[in-house]
C-alpha cells in the first residue's frame, strides 16, 4: 500500500499535509450522528461537521507539533509509516469525544466575565488524555512515541528527508 492513502474513514489532506477523519468513520466508529453540531439556521447543512472533523485535525497535529522541533520529520512519520496513520486516527477520534463532552478548549479565553478574573492555563488540557495516551505508544517502526521530544537518529532524519 501506498502512503499517504484515503480510505472511507479518513483522508489526507495534500495542501495541509495531515490526515482528516471523514463523517463516515465518526458515524460508524463512534455511532455518533453529525447533525448534532449543525446550528439553527445553518447555511450549508454538513459543512459544520466537515469543519469540525478539519479542527479536530489541526488541533492534534498542533499538540504532536509543539513537543518537538523536529516537525518536518513527525509530519512525515505520521504521513508515510502505517502504524502512525492508525495511531493518529484513534487519537482524533478521541479528540472528537472530548470535543462534543468539553467543547475546542483551544478557543477558550479563560476570562470568567462574572467573577472578572482570569482562569487558570487550560493550554495543557487541550489534547483529551486518552488521545494523549494513544499518541505516546511508541511506533513499532520507530521505537518511539508521535509525541517524541528527543532528537531523531540520522536514519530517520534522512529517510524523512528522502520523502520530499
Amino acid at each position: 500500500m501506498t502512503y499517504p492513502y484515503d480510505d472511507e474513514m479518513m483522508v489526507f489532506d495534500v495542501d495541509e499535509q495531515r490526515y482528516i477523519l471523514t463523517p463516515k468513520c465518526i458515524t460508524d466508529e463512534l455511532n455518533t450522528d453529525l447533525s448534532i453540531l449543525e446550528p439553527m439556521g445553518s447555511f450549508a447543512k454538513g459543512n459544520n461537521a466537515t469543519k469540525i472533523l478539519n479542527r479536530i485535525s489541526r488541533t492534534v497535529y498542533n499538540q504532536i507539533y509543539a513537543r518537538s522541533i523536529y516537525n518536518d520529520v513527525q509530519e512525515k512519520i505520521i504521513k508515510y509509516v502505517p502504524s502512525a496513520r492508525k495511531i493518529i486516527k484513534e487519537a482524533m477520534k478521541e479528540q472528537f469525544e472530548y470535543f462534543l463532552f468539553s467543547g475546542d478548549l483551544s478557543v477558550y479565553s479563560g476570562v470568567d466575565f462574572r467573577k472578572n478574573s482570569k482562569m487558570q492555563n487550560i493550554k495543557d488540557r487541550i489534547l483529551a488524555p486518552m488521545a494523549e495516551d494513544i499518541l505516546s505508544r511508541p511506533l513499532p517502526e520507530t521505537k518511539v512515541s508521535l509525541l517524541y521530544s528527543g532528537g531523531y537518529s540520522f536514519v530517520w532524519v534522512e529517510w524523512a528527508m528522502s520523502k520530499e
